[in-house]
């Protein structure tokens, strides 16, 4: 016989971008349709313990005051540092700095109790029982503060479950707050106590001008943290300590006369009434916070909260539906990347990125009646007979297989699977039968010959086969038996088992049993056996025109696929393609499913696997 070309399927078709983005929306859509368990119990459990979760929050009521912060003078021993107005140069900081104090722990512990804030936050927590710890509460999420952006106003809400109450905290804690300005602008610094013990109750007791006299007469003023950290102060002293030491190196050589020396002279003398000034503007500031020559306070409450009327929280839809979406889109990653991860052959996609031809699906036949297999095997046939759904799924793989080859090259013809219980046999079967009924003459053959099953698929004896032929104790008309349900169709059975029949596949006594009866039929289909651990259906694919690959729905990993066709290849065969045996349409895809509903409707009959 001659040799049958290698066909090549590797080879790929360009694709637009427009036509590789709709297939990688289709291999979506097609995850998600097999995962869609998965996906509707993901989100179902997220949408039900989002929603109790929801519900079981307390409706809470948000009220709102605003402050109004104008750029006042701080008194000089409260701040040191800040000598000059906010309202003259406002630092960018100045009024967000204001702002953040106002939530302040120190701010709210005193808010807390003031309005006996303990005895309300019990009525829910009976945790808090002291003023700290209604404050944390307080501050932890009840309290918001903000700046208004471009106006130097900051609104302060405040969150409770008691809608008057919330009104009530947002009206103390800014009354505390302006309180306790008014407090830190009236405090005389503890520091300069401490420096001066013997003088404190004098100073206390005498007029801010006196006590300033009493600080200069002492010396004192320059020791003041005022005085002692001013940045102007602290750098006209640095570079007067670079003059000095100058001076010192240049009177080394040079007298007082000298150009150089009277100039850094002059410098220092410049520097020297600088510091004077500088220190002069900072006693001022002095004098103007202890005679009192300040405003009592830089703030006030322009807008007094009102009690809210309707609840701001919980937002339960909000909350609801984004738990239930968030749940959805990583459900839907999750059942991509488990399909991702399931490589085992179901659907075309999948024998076409082995690569090899796709012939076409064939249901599942658990309808088929009978307790143990070799019954429903022994029903196939009236099953066949009857059934016009399955039929038109065999013609639709008849069809695929001899459309790919010329009519005296696909003379001969093998059936085989990968690993057993794949349903090779039965495909062969059915396809041996679709041929008949279309009116050629077949010839079915079971090449199986250490498990064979093609004998009571159709009912018959198994007594003289394929076996009795190769070893040359029968002829081929005695080891023939015709099908009377089917014209046209006949069946050469495998025969008693021998020793060894990779040996007898692959001897010259096959070829010519080939050659004796090609003649007499249109077509030979072979039943061979599994391929991807014994050689026979090697051996026999190199003999035969083309090798239909049988793959059962979800039994065989692609790597395992690619292994099969490559065994194939090597031996010399010419693989056709394979087909889907057992195909749970349900799992399959959504398009496939419907179809398959409506086709299986369109005939009245029952759909596989129901």
């Amino acid at each position: 016989m001659a040799e049958v070309p290698e066909l090549d399927y590797s080879s790929g078709v360009f694709q637009s971008e427009e036509e590789a983005d709709a297939y990688n929306l289709q291999l979506l859509w097609k995850a998600v349709q097999n995962k869609r368990g998965i996906i509707v119990t993901i989100t179902g459990i997220a949408f039900v313990f989002s929603l109790l979760y929801a519900l079981h929050l307390p409706t809470v009521y948000t009220a709102r005051t605003k402050i109004f912060i104008e750029g006042g003078k701080e008194s000089a021993f409260q701040n040191p540092e800040m000598m000059e107005s906010p309202a003259a140069n406002p630092l960018p900081t100045y009024f967000q700095t204001r702002a953040e104090m106002l939530k302040s722990h120190h701010i709210l512990e005193q808010a807390a109790k003031e309005l006996n804030l303990v005895e309300h936050y019990q009525k829910v927590n009976k945790r808090i029982k002291t003023n700290e710890e209604a404050a944390d509460l307080l501050g932890d999420d009840k309290t918001n503060v903000k700046l208004l952006k471009g106006t130097q106003i900051v609104q302060l809400s405040v969150t409770d479950t008691d809608p008057q109450w919330a009104a009530k905290i947002a009206d103390g804690i800014s009354d505390t707050f302006i309180k306790e300005s008014w407090r830190e602008r009236l405090f005389i610094s503890e520091q300069i106590l401490e420096w001066f013990p013997k003088e404190g109750e004098t100073l206390q007791k005498s007029s801010g001008i006196n006590q300033l006299r009493q600080l200069d007469k002492e010396g004192a003023i320059t020791s003041l943290p005022s005085v002692a950290k001013d940045p102007v102060i602290n750098s006209i002293k640095e570079e007067r300590i670079k003059v000095d030491a100058m001076m010192r190196e240049l009177s080394k050589r040079y007298t007082s006369e000298h150009p150089k020396i009277k100039e850094l002279q002059a410098r220092a003398d410049y520097l020297e009434s600088e510091m004077k000034s500088q220190i002069q503007k900072i006693v001022s500031g002095l004098k103007s916070g202890l005679s009192g020559e300040f405003s009592a306070s830089n703030m006030k409450v322009i807008e007094r909260a009102e009690i809210p009327t309707k609840p701001s929280g919980p937002k339960r839809l909000v909350m609801v539906s984004l738990s239930t979406l968030i749940a959805l889109f990583l459900s839907i990653v999750l059942a991509v990347q488990l399909n991702n991860l399931d490589l085992n052959i179901k659907a075309e996609e999948d024998v076409r990125q082995i690569p090899m031809p796709f012939l076409g699906y064939l249901p599942q036949l658990d309808t088929l009646a009978g307790d143990t297999k070799s019954d429903r095997r022994e029903n196939l046939l009236e099953h066949v007979l009857t059934d016009m759904r399955l039929m038109d799924d065999i013609t639709n793989i008849r069809a695929a297989v001899l459309f790919s080859m010329p009519a005296d090259r696909s003379k001969l013809l093998m059936f085989t699977s990968t690993i057993p219980e794949e349903g090779k046999t039965t495909v062969a079967s059915l396809f041996g039968m679709s041929l008949a009924h279309g009116g050629a003459k077949v010839l079915l053959i079971d090449a199986d010959m250490r498990k064979p099953a093609l004998h009571q698929i159709f009912g018959l004896e198994n007594k003289i086969g394929l076996s009795h032929c190769l070893v040359g104790t029968a002829k081929p008309q005695e080891a023939i038996q015709k099908i009377d349900k089917i014209p046209g169709l006949s069946i050469m059975t495998a025969g008693v088992t021998p020793p060894n029949p990779a040996a007898l596949l692959g001897s010259s006594m096959l070829e010519r049993l080939i050659q004796e009866l090609e003649p007499h039929y249109r077509r030979i289909v072979f039943d061979g056996p599994p391929g991807l651990h014994i050689i026979d259906s090697l051996l026999l694919s190199a003999k035969v025109h083309g090798t239909i690959l049988i793959f059962g729905f979800g039994k065989i990993h692609r790597n395992i696929a690619k292994k099969m066709k490559e065994r194939i290849l090597s031996a010399k065969g010419t693989l056709i393609g394979a087909a889907i045996n057992g195909t749970d349409y349900k799992k399959l895809d959504y398009a496939s499913y419907t179809y398959y509903q409506k086709y299986s409707k369109y005939y009245g009959v029952s759909k596989a696997g129901d």
